[in-house]
């Protein structure tokens, strides 16, 4: 679009690029529907125009909270004795099964290391515990104290939402733009001014 002004005997040709120009004249100003691009976003239906849409956390099933990972939701501290197993530790190894590599099928199993390529303790079988119900916690794997992770709650906050219960996802329609397509703004009929 050429603009032809005269004044004071000087011809100023003024082009506008592809007629959507940021330069207003004087006597013209910018659409305020389009903000002067010519063009109107049409919303995404999906997601409303927001760019996001929300969805219940998996991780916490919407609550907010998990079981505490330090008491695994119990509110207590672990038995110091059985280390939360409920289970007194093997008399042999002292909990801490220890692991040779069987030299006969070099790791791969046999007959003499019972098919698991390695040697362990021989009491316990590599549990490190044995079958006898821990006299501390009467197998509950418990303490008497509370968790000092979660204050005996036994909950925590889910790491995944952050304790909200939901997560904010982009939208695949719109590329989180909330805008599926552009059209020709009616106002100023592509122009940007009017």
């Amino acid at each position: 679009m050429t603009r032809l002004f005269v004044s004071s005997c000087i011809i100023l040709i003024l082009y506008s690029c592809s007629s959507r120009s940021n330069t207003s004249f004087p006597d013209e100003e910018k659409c305020p529907q389009c903000n002067g691009t010519g063009e109107i976003g049409i919303e995404c239906e999906d997601c409303n125009g927001t760019g996001s849409w929300t969805v219940s956390c998996d991780n916490c099933n919407g609550d907010g909270k998990v079981a505490c990972l330090s008491c695994s939701g119990s509110g207590k501290e672990r038995c110091f004795f059985c280390k939360g197993k409920g289970l007194c530790p093997c008399l042999k190894c002292n909990g801490e099964p220890p692991r040779y590599k069987c030299s006969e099928c070099n790791g791969l199993g046999c007959n003499s290391c019972l098919g698991l390529g390695y040697y362990t303790c021989t009491e316990c079988w590599g549990k490190g515990y044995s079958n006898i119900t821990c006299v501390s916690c009467n197998g509950s794997g418990n303490g008497e104290d509370k968790c000092g992770i979660c204050n005996g709650t036994g909950d925590s906050r889910c790491g995944e939402c952050y304790g909200t219960g939901f997560m904010t996802r982009r939208c695949r329609t719109c590329n989180g733009t909330g805008i599926t397509d552009k059209e020709t703004c009616a106002r100023c009929n592509g122009k940007g001014i009017i």
